[in-house]
């Protein structure tokens, strides 16, 4: 699913189209609620076995995790768009905080890593946002940067503007989430806030 929801490779976080931005939640409370949706949706259509069950789910397996414009998603993947935009309509009316505002100590089995906080990031900066973020020095270092402009994108080989703010991975032992910031803290304190407008370093 690459509209309403997005997962950018992660097993541990997803993000929900909500209100015209990407709010951060954990799967280990959304995926369980996700698949109970699908399977309601999916017994409504009388998707249940046989041939048309195989094709639904090869549709589903090829629609992207990452997000993509609604034009695209209904020219090229407009079965497993419409499942999809189904599927968030019913998940959006009973939206919870406890998917949303959470702190990453709080998640079981979990380690902050680089591949964790640039999952977090990007997701959170999917819509709506004027930044990007990216790793740098072999993997080391975060950086945020100027979202560049559509015309610089296109006719330059730079994807990023001028940088915002950098910080080495192993300075993040936890974050704190919620629907409209991110609070990065080192052993004991905040040393970043990110909005989806601005970049506070402490």
């Amino acid at each position: 699913m690459g509209h309403h929801f997005i997962y950018e490779g992660s097993r541990t976080f997803a993000g929900v189209s909500h209100e015209n931005k990407f709010i951060v939640v954990r799967r280990d409370f959304f995926d369980t609620d996700i698949k109970l949706i699908r399977n309601l949706i999916t017994k409504e259509k009388g998707i249940s076995a046989g041939l048309d069950s195989a094709l639904f789910a090869a549709n589903l397996m090829l629609y992207p995790s990452g997000y993509i414009t609604t034009n695209e998603a209904l020219k090229n993947h407009k079965e497993a768009y419409l499942f999809e935009k189904a599927v968030h309509s019913i998940f959006i009316n009973k939206f919870p905080t406890k998917y949303a505002a959470f702190n990453t100590n709080e998640l079981t089995n979990f380690k902050l890593n680089a591949e964790n906080i640039i999952s977090i990031i990007s997701i959170f900066l999917t819509s709506g946002a004027n930044m990007v973020c990216e790793l740098i020095a072999q993997e080391t270092t975060i950086r945020l940067a100027k979202k560049p402009s559509l015309v610089s994108s296109y006719f330059t080989s730079d994807k990023s503007g001028a940088t915002i703010y950098a910080f080495p991975v192993c300075d993040a032992k936890r974050i704190e989430l919620s629907p409209d910031k991110l609070s990065f803290f080192n052993k004991t304190e905040v040393f970043m806030t990110l909005t989806r407008d601005r970049c506070y370093f402490h």
